[in-house]
């Protein structure tokens, strides 16, 4: 027996010897949901702010704007791709260690990219990051819903996942219009800055446990063929989502004829009601976790379906599961 599955077995005998009672809560759990949700957005929104600065850094950097946009290809596949070495690397490390470490990377790499002379230092620090981010989001579920009651943890992921989208629908936004009327070094600075107050108060609040005997630890009803499940089909389902918002704009304007400006207010309501569906679903997980799954598959595939046809070609059923 290796020594992580030592510490693994040490942790479940001691959850056992408890009587498979949780840890206490820590305390001031709405204050860190909080950073944790601030966390999120200043990630989401390093993440993606290259996407609105793409001439100023070419333009800064002597580079083709095609390379500035690797900065943001890079990092997504930096993040795919470090996600699962990462976190087994850590599986042993107190989560509260883990999540002030990459907080850290955040605030670091973050001030660096602001400062890069060249585009190799600006892509070196990118990559640091994306790193960081790849472990952070590993960690972050376990992590929040541990901090309430398990019939609210639907509700804190709903939490988790606004916070992020707002990146995109706030964040980004705001960090171009900020990267064009200032500097673009600005606007890449800020995100960094809000890192610092979710580090502050994860370094402070969060306790320090074996991530065994965290309250999140374990399921309710741990069945390894059902989480597989969940997993492939969730795969399946941001794989679609993701595609078909790739091409929503040519989409809406090439295929359906709406005006650049009509566009951008779709886009505008898009985002509004991906924030609404969120918080929303967040209750009907906690209410009733099995049929929510399926139900959101069911509204998706005839929008998909019409959106196919509207452009003139034949869906197949089983893509509409996508």
């Amino acid at each position: 027996m290796d020594g992580a599955t030592e510490r693994h077995g040490g942790a479940q005998r001691a959850y056992a010897r408890d009587g498979g009672a949780p840890r206490p809560a820590p305390r001031h759990p709405r204050t860190l949901l909080a950073a944790l949700m601030l966390a999120a957005f200043a990630f989401n929104t390093a993440e993606n702010l290259p996407v609105g600065l793409l001439e100023p850094v070419s333009a800064d950097l002597r580079v083709p704007v095609p390379a500035v946009g690797l900065l943001v290809t890079g990092y997504a596949l930096t993040v795919a791709v470090a996600s699962l070495p990462l976190t087994h690397a850590v599986r042993a490390v107190p989560r509260r260690h883990v999540l002030t470490g990459v907080l850290a990377a955040l605030v670091g790499s973050g001030l660096a990219a602001s400062l890069a002379a060249s585009y190799g230092q600006l892509l070196a620090a990118r990559v640091a990051t994306a790193l960081a981010q790849a472990l952070f989001w590993a960690v972050l579920g376990p992590v929040a819903v541990g901090l309430f009651p398990s019939g609210v943890r639907g509700r804190v992921m709903g939490a988790l996942s606004v916070a992020g989208s707002l990146a995109l629908v706030a964040g980004v936004p705001a960090g171009t219009w900020l990267g064009r009327v200032a500097d673009w070094r600005l606007s890449v600075a800020v995100p960094a800055v809000l890192g610092l107050v979710p580090l502050v108060l994860v370094a402070a609040l969060l306790p320090t446990a074996a991530p065994g005997a965290e309250r999140a630890a374990y399921g309710t009803r741990p069945d390894a063929r059902r989480f597989r499940t969940v997993l492939a089909a969730g795969a399946l389902s941001a794989t679609g989502g993701f595609a078909g918002f790739t091409y929503v704009v040519p989409f809406l304007g090439d295929v359906s004829g709406f005006a650049p400006d009509a566009v951008a207010l779709l886009l505008v309501a898009f985002g509004a009601a991906c924030l609404a569906g969120t918080g929303v679903a967040g209750a009907l997980l906690d209410a009733s976790p099995t049929p929510c799954w399926p139900s959101r598959w069911r509204r998706r595939a005839p929008g998909c379906w019409a959106c196919g046809r509207r452009a003139g070609v034949r869906p197949r059923p089983w893509c509409s599961c996508w």
